[in-house]
């Protein structure tokens, strides 16, 4: 695999030395380049020794010295993304009906993605190529899907057929310096218990660079009928799973272990404070976005407040299961200033089932279905119903809405952050 070329800047050095688009980049300075990290990496020296394919079939070397004034100019076409050679018995792409959102059909597993976009890998589709290059590059920190360190019950759980060394994996990445976020979704009956207990006293050994561990429930929609028979993470299960996290990680100089907002809510435990989130090293696994949203509303609500008066009419809040309760006192709030001003409306997950409760999952159908709006009200819909491609789950935009309700609806960040440096309340446009 080498790096095809999708554009040349005007005026770089790629354009001076007769780069052409369309060409593929196969080495820099005797380097294989394999994806857009290396071309990136190796093309950060001052002298290059570039040899490519033109389009034609033509292999040309070019030596480019860079002055750091003009730009190199080579944009890589769009990376092919590497796919997952696991076939894991929770993989919640398997329990998706086909039609959505193209993105959610994408079984990815791409160490450079891990890197750039934060996406968690499984390493098992990893060469030792693979290994040595994030090393001499120093790709960190990696995301890590381990669930357990029991390599058979890996194996069994993430179905691939070769043999596989999770633990030797993760020491050999951190006695190179690579720092590790890792995460577990514990599936009832298979890696919860004391399987649990040792992959969290493993991951938390000394001999590892771990900075980070989230654990997750699985997540199961109605779609399994042909698929492994499982179940989900019952309310005592997540107070077992939450109050082993915390023995475990009492004995540790500083917490690493960090359960979802989905374990605390089913166990009925009070969402921690933000110093037990520390930075929130796994925000984007789910972990602390209630903490955040409650901080927040703390932080910024007199700007919110403000925003909320100068909107004419009533307002509806949209939200899932699992933050309601917490949006219901944001807006008990909003109504202690302004009487009578908001509401919350609570949407079932109808579509992939009830034991789906998170915003992130919610269809626009389920939303459109449940929401019944009288004349003077204005629905807020939370940003992460929608993709960055400004997209539901089932590809519908904030215009699709506005149509169906005919009236203008509002998009707010799912967390209620304020970009103080834009002056705004991140009302999204999307």
């Amino acid at each position: 695999m080498a790096v095809q070329i999708h554009s040349i800047e005007q005026g770089s050095l790629a354009d001076k030395a007769k780069i052409i688009a369309g060409s593929i980049i196969l080495e820099i300075n005797g380097h294989h380049i394999h994806n857009f990290l290396e071309l990136q990496y190796y093309a950060a020296e001052e002298l290059l020794n570039v040899n490519y394919r033109l389009p034609d079939g033509t292999v040309k070397d070019v030596r480019i010295e860079q002055d750091w004034i003009h730009p190199l100019g080579l944009t890589p076409s769009e990376h092919r993304c590497r796919d997952c050679a696991n076939n894991c018995v929770f993989c919640f792409i398997d329990q998706m009906p086909s039609g959505f959102r193209e993105t959610l059909n994408i079984k990815d597993d791409d160490y450079a993605f891990s890197f750039v976009y934060g996406n968690y890998i499984t390493l098992t589709n990893m060469s030792d190529y693979d290994f040595k290059q994030i090393v001499e590059m120093q790709l960190s920190p990696l995301y890590i899907s381990v669930h357990t360190t029991n390599n058979e019950l890996r194996k069994k759980m993430m179905r691939y057929r070769q043999d596989f060394d999770i633990m030797e994996r993760l020491r050999y990445l951190s006695d190179n310096k690579i720092t590790i976020e890792t995460q577990i979704v514990v599936v009832p009956g298979w890696n919860d218990g004391e399987e649990l207990r040792k992959t969290l006293i493993d991951l938390t050994s000394d001999k590892l660079n771990v900075e980070s561990i989230g654990i997750v429930p699985v997540g199961l929609t109605k779609y399994r009928d042909d698929l492994e028979k499982l179940r989900p993470v019952s309310d005592d299960e997540a107070k077992e799973i939450v109050a082993l996290a915390q023995e475990v990680g009492s004995k540790l100089p500083e917490c690493l272990i960090y359960c979802s907002d989905e374990l605390f809510v089913k166990a009925g435990v009070e969402i921690p404070k933000e110093d037990y989130y520390n930075g929130y090293p796994q925000i984007e696994n789910g972990i602390g976005m209630i903490r955040s949203l409650l901080d927040n509303w703390d932080l910024f609500c007199v700007e919110w407040m403000d925003t909320f008066v100068a909107i004419e009419g009533k307002l509806v809040f949209v939200s899932a299961v699992l933050a309601a309760p917490y949006v219901a006192k944001i807006v008990e709030d909003i109504n202690k200033h302004i009487p009578g001003k908001a509401k919350v409306v609570i949407i079932n997950n109808e579509f992939f089932g009830h034991t789906v409760t998170v915003a992130g999952l919610l269809t626009a159908q389920d939303i459109l279905k449940q929401v019944k709006l009288q004349d003077d009200e204005m629905p807020i819909l939370p940003s992460s119903i929608f993709s960055v491609d400004n997209l539901t789950i089932d590809n519908k935009r904030k215009e699709d809405f506005e149509e169906v309700w005919n009236r203008e609806v509002l998009v707010i960040d799912s967390m209620l952050e304020i970009d103080e440096e834009e002056e705004g309340y991140n009302i999204y446009e999307v």
